[in-house]
């Protein structure tokens, strides 16, 4: 039961944060991206077991940036949002086909998240649809830097320590990068309630990947066998990250 009203939490605060739109820049299916250097940058390709279903499932892609905590995992609330820094949301809730960058973060005196949208810059954000032809694969390459950004708090970059400051209207500083992130990636229906996550599903608290951003990456990660399987088009089989510094 508390884990059904943790899931539920999660779903309604993700779904009432999602008002605003952003469109990155889109490539039609089968296309490449346009040359880039890919210095300051992330590239994740997010893949499913099934056909991408962009009517009826969100796609998402969660950060802890703030070098404190761990894996951000599904059932947050049992977990702490605290490990929530940011998320890529890709879906019907948020715009089909459009992706939006949300910070996250807890308000003075409150254990629940509140939810930022922030604006991309389409030149350093890039979200290529369809990428392997097969319609199981999305990839998104973005600038770090985007995420270096005044908190909507009181300017830290871990999302609990202002829980118990009060609270700055016109932050002046960017929140820091740390230079360990760990990131999780998540499916969900259009009312917010999670279907999958890495690991062995909503519910899994074993799964972490941390990466350090000041190296450079070029990693799969397969899912582990004996995971029981969601619909096809919202169970994630892995996804490949490259970053380079």
């Amino acid at each position: 039961m508390l884990r059904r009203i943790s899931l539920a939490f999660f779903s309604l605060t993700f779904i009432l944060s999602a008002c605003g739109r952003q469109v990155t820049g889109i490539v039609l299916p089968g296309q490449s991206p346009p040359p880039s250097s890919l210095a300051g940058e992330m590239e994740i390709k997010f893949r499913t077991y099934g056909a991408m279903d962009f009517n009826n499932v969100n796609y998402m892609i969660v950060f802890n940036t703030s070098g404190t905590g761990g894996e951000p995992y599904a059932n947050a609330f049992a977990t702490t949002f605290c490990n929530y820094s940011f998320a890529f949301a890709i879906g019907p809730s948020y715009g089909t086909a459009n992706a939006a960058l949300y910070q996250i973060f807890i308000p003075p005196g409150s254990t629940r998240p509140a939810f930022n949208q922030i604006t991309l810059d389409p030149g350093t954000t890039n979200l290529v649809l369809n990428a392997n032809a097969q319609n199981t694969e999305f990839d998104l390459t973005f600038a770090r830097s985007q995420f270096n950004v005044p908190s909507a708090v009181n300017g830290s970059a871990n999302p609990c320590a202002a829980s118990t400051a009060a609270p700055s209207p016109q932050p002046s500083s960017s929140a820091a990068l740390a230079q360990t992130w760990f990131i999780n990636l998540f499916t969900t229906n259009t009312a917010g309630s999670p279907l999958d996550a890495m690991g062995f599903g909503i519910s899994d608290t074993s799964f972490t990947f941390p990466i350090d951003i000041t190296t450079n990456v070029d990693q799969t990660i397969t899912r582990q066998p004996g995971v029981q399987q969601v619909a096809q088009n919202a169970f994630i089989s892995g996804f490949e990250i490259i970053n380079v510094p």
